[in-house]
């Protein structure tokens, strides 16, 4: 419902243009939306009622940090975040996280009708270990990958397959559940 939207994103800069809900989750919503200024189509992740939960608001604004350290140096199996958006700097009740649009999710691509071809399986496998190759020398560790969590970009979409040709790259989004290793010893960091 495009009111519904407009009334959660009321607080956003008016240079978004709110497209489609993508979906809702425990901690808040996320639409596809334009940028305006840049033309660019972007996922924003709209976090709600930070304070509720002291241990989900750890778990937030864990996962708020390690995506904008991540986006220091950018990797093209990681999903990158342009811009992180507090609209009341004095209560900090809401925080939008401005990041990269993804067509899928490898769960939605998996419950398709699409025919994907070995060659597209191994270089989505390829891509999955590239990044969760880079995100442990980075000192993280992703705790839970599953294939909602891994997103996909195609290109030229076609119902009727899903060619290696077609395919672009697959992307981390890093959420809920992260290990970090800490002076040489790896320690479990429950946020």
């Amino acid at each position: 419902d495009t009111s519904l939207l407009q009334r959660e994103f009321s607080s956003l800069p008016p240079k978004y243009e709110l497209l489609q809900l993508q979906g809702k989750g425990s901690y808040g919503i996320v639409v596809k939306a334009l940028n305006k200024e840049t033309n660019q189509i972007v996922a924003i992740k709209k976090f709600t009622n930070l304070y509720r939960d002291i241990i989900d608001t750890k778990r937030v604004l864990r996962e708020i940090s390690i995506l904008r350290q991540l986006s220091t140096s950018p990797h093209p199996n990681i999903v990158t975040i342009y811009d992180i958006i507090i609209p009341n700097e004095q209560t900090v009740q809401d925080i939008y996280l401005i990041m990269e649009y993804c067509e899928l999710d490898l769960r939605q691509l998996i419950y398709s009708d699409y025919k994907i071809p070995t060659s597209t399986i191994k270089h989505i496998i390829a891509d999955c270990l590239h990044g969760l190759c880079y995100l442990y020398h980075k000192g993280i560790i992703h705790r839970d990958i599953k294939p909602a969590n891994i997103l996909i970009n195609i290109k030229n979409v076609n119902h009727e397959c899903f060619t290696t040709d077609r395919y672009e790259d697959v992307k981390y989004i890093i959420k809920s559940f992260l290990v970090e290793k800490q002076k040489n010893k790896k320690e479990i960091i429950d946020i």
